[in-house]
């Protein structure tokens, strides 16, 4: 018999990590200074937070994954959620995508019910018309500061270019400036079909384009269906990654997203700008993803260097209506 492949299988095998492959003496034009992504557990993660002392106030956690339907993935999304949030630090933003949400099925749930699906989080979605399937979301904690807004940069296009993009504004510290940056997130699923690949690349650069500005902090996130692994031997994958290297955006996961029996991809892709922002990236091994999860894709997460963006907890008001005297003789007339 088989035996399906295993994390630590996958970490052995060097053809399954980007940098080995992009570091090819025969590659002269492939994005440099990449890290590698190791394979935390939810245990791992936890204590990597504690011990870089990574807290909200200072940075910002983004969190992606294929739900592969959020109705029947939920309780094991909160309970993900849960077991990786410590004191000072939770996921400040969280990708799903294959979301499953259509404008015709929604588990029965009212839109402002929808909006609050996740306690903690306001929840921004966008979901197909006409077909099961596909949709694209975005959880954003409710502790942002900071007037969160839906932008439409590109065509929602089903099946070939499902995207939703949320802008947070003057979120990510800006050295060289007094001002501060805005964070785009584009959550990205394109559903596997080699004939919508030009469609998806077309509208993408159309996306990048609008979004490329010295004042925006940039992060693609989602299910691509483009094993970056393959990028030597994929015209498709070789021009998706040419696009976003010439806006200096690069790969931030380099190993294997997806694992199920005998394959390893890298199709859940986490992109962010050329730059110092990003701190560490890497991929969750958790119960819940893999050959025996609920769902085949392993979550993933990119964390940022950000400003306070976190409103301190308000401080309670103490009011005295009655002075002292007149609370004695209130009640002696009681």
């Amino acid at each position: 018999d088989v035996v399906d492949l295993t994390v630590p299988d996958v970490y052995d095998d060097n053809s399954k990590n980007l940098c080995n492959l992009l570091s090819s003496p025969d590659d002269d034009n492939a994005p440099i200074c990449l890290s590698d992504s190791l394979y935390y557990t939810e245990t791992d993660f936890t204590e990597c937070i504690t011990a870089n002392k990574i807290q909200n106030q200072q940075n910002l956690t983004i969190i992606s994954l294929n739900i592969a339907n959020i109705f029947s993935k939920l309780k094991f999304l909160k309970l993900f959620v849960n077991n990786i949030t410590v004191s000072n630090n939770k996921p400040d933003v969280i990708v799903v995508v294959e979301t499953h949400i259509t404008t015709s099925v929604n588990a029965g749930y009212s839109p402002d019910e929808l909006k609050t699906i996740l306690p903690g989080y306001v929840f921004y979605h966008r979901g197909r018309e006409n077909k099961k399937g596909g949709g694209v979301g975005i959880f954003v904690s409710c502790e942002i500061r900071g007037e969160v807004e839906t932008v439409e940069l590109a065509r929602f296009q089903e099946e070939h270019f499902e995207n939703l993009v949320v802008r947070i504004p003057n979120v990510i510290k800006n050295h060289k400036k007094d001002s501060d940056q805005n964070l785009i997130i584009a959550a990205i699923y394109r559903q596997p079909n080699s004939n919508n690949l030009d469609i998806f690349t077309e509208e993408l650069e159309k996306l990048i384009k609008q979004v490329d500005k010295r004042n925006n902090e940039i992060v693609l996130a989602g299910d691509m269906n483009l094993d970056l692994l393959k990028y030597d031997s994929h015209q498709g994958t070789s021009n998706y990654l040419d696009l976003l290297s010439q806006h200096k955006l690069l790969p931030r996961l380099v190993r294997p997203t997806r694992i199920k029996r005998q394959s390893a991809t890298l199709i859940d892709h986490l992109f962010t700008r050329d730059n110092l922002k990003t701190i560490r990236s890497s991929i969750i091994n958790t119960e819940i993803a893999g050959n025996c999860g609920y769902t085949d894709h392993f979550p993933v997460f990119v964390i940022l260097e950000a400003k306070k963006i976190h409103a301190k907890p308000n401080e309670p008001i103490t009011r005295s209506f009655f002075s002292k005297k007149n609370h004695i003789d209130r009640k002696e007339k009681l």
